[in-house]
């Protein structure tokens, strides 16, 4: 009798101890996936709000681009008038020069290859 009790009672602790082994898992599983669940949504939540501000922000970037473009389209356009060659035709100058260039080119005889 004192052998059959202690087989229950055995069989008892055994089946608290897998019970609270099996509770502990469950517990760190849940805990972990909570974890994790947060982390994605902290992830998702800072990735969808960067990308409303970005969508907001788009009409000032481009107004900001646009206005930079211009500004650095009339600065080139200043300097290309301050910087650009005056042309005569009088012997000794850029045009006569020129004119002797293409006449040389005209001139000559060159091969054509496909």
């Amino acid at each position: 009798m004192n052998e059959a009790i202690e087989t229950v009672e055995a069989v008892i602790w055994g089946a608290v101890i897998s019970f609270g082994i099996l509770a502990a898992l469950t517990a760190y599983i849940v805990t972990a996936l909570g974890y994790w669940t947060a982390v994605f949504a902290v992830w998702a939540g800072r990735g969808l709000a960067g990308y409303i501000r970005y969508r907001r922000s788009l009409p000032a970037r481009r107004a900001a681009l646009a206005a930079e473009r211009q500004h650095t389209a009339q600065q080139w356009q200043q300097r290309a008038r301050k910087t650009a060659p005056r042309i005569t035709t009088r012997p000794g100058t850029n045009q006569d020069a020129l004119d002797t260039c293409n006449g040389i080119w005209n001139a000559s005889t060159r091969e054509e290859t496909p």
